[in-house]
């Protein structure tokens, strides 16, 4: 059997409290718990950050990337500015360094040496080096 993974939004829409596309509403995103502004990005290479806030298209879309393991608030109004909905420390989670120390030995007999504390072994816990 092979694994599959569920899809990932292809764009983010928003709707207003009418359940009607959020047409030229905004999003603005700032660092997770704060109103210190903070880039998302339009695809998926983080070469081309989105403006803050963000304008929705006619649709009530646009395309949201975030840094990895940085928590985000999104504050999201209307076209006038009315607000719709706050929703603070959104995380990307993702193991971005699967790195786990250095070895020495010969196949079979390793010995490895940790680059950081770790926590006791657990089963399926994969460690690599």
């Amino acid at each position: 059997m092979t694994a599959t993974y569920l899809a990932p939004y292809l764009v983010q829409k928003w709707f207003d409290n009418n359940g009607a596309p959020l047409v030229g509403g905004t999003i603005n995103t700032y660092a997770g718990g704060t109103n210190t502004p903070i880039a998302t990005y339009t695809d998926s290479t983080g070469g081309t950050p989105n403006t803050n806030p963000i304008t929705l298209n006619f649709r009530g879309e646009c395309s949201i990337w975030l840094l990895p393991n940085v928590s985000y608030k999104f504050v999201v109004a209307d076209a006038l500015g009315n607000l719709i909905t706050t929703v603070d420390n959104v995380v990307n989670a993702a193991l971005i360094s699967l790195y786990g120390g250095t070895d020495t030995g010969t196949a079979n007999n390793y010995i490895l040496k940790f680059a950081s504390p770790v926590p006791p072994n657990t089963n399926d816990q994969v460690i690599y080096w």
